[in-house]
């Protein structure tokens, strides 16, 4: 069975998945905005989350495809990942940076910053 969203194939390869995802809007409760940067991780990459292989921790990276990952970073920033491949295989795309466009307001709120360029950037 393929997992599908906004006509991505997400049981594809993360590589083939990341560019697809690049100009699509991602919001939560209204806020957000356009995707603009992104990166392709496989469990075959040391810098991937599933190298070392299944863990409690990132459990959800290893499948069913399209679905979330999100981890918090040093601490301090919440990372989303997509999901993709076939499940029991680690692969997945961060979402590394969105071009703020819904919920500005509160996006300022939230990060305490009036500058729209820096509410959305990376990594989290």
């Amino acid at each position: 069975m393929f997992a599908e969203l906004a006509g991505i194939d997400f049981s594809a390869s993360s590589q083939l998945v990341a560019p697809q995802l690049i100009g699509m809007t991602l919001l939560v409760d209204g806020v957000g905005g356009r995707i603009v940067e992104v990166e392709a991780y496989d469990q075959a990459e040391p810098a991937s989350h599933c190298y070392i292989g299944q863990t409690a921790r990132n459990f959800s990276m290893f499948g069913p495809p399209a679905h979330s990952y999100v981890y918090q970073s040093h601490g301090l920033h919440w990372c989303l990942n997509f999901v993709c491949r076939e499940a029991g295989h680690g692969a997945g795309v961060l979402i590394r940076a969105l071009e703020p466009v819904d919920g500005l307001a509160l996006m300022r709120t939230r990060r305490g910053m009036d500058d729209a360029r820096l509410l959305c950037a990376g990594p989290g």
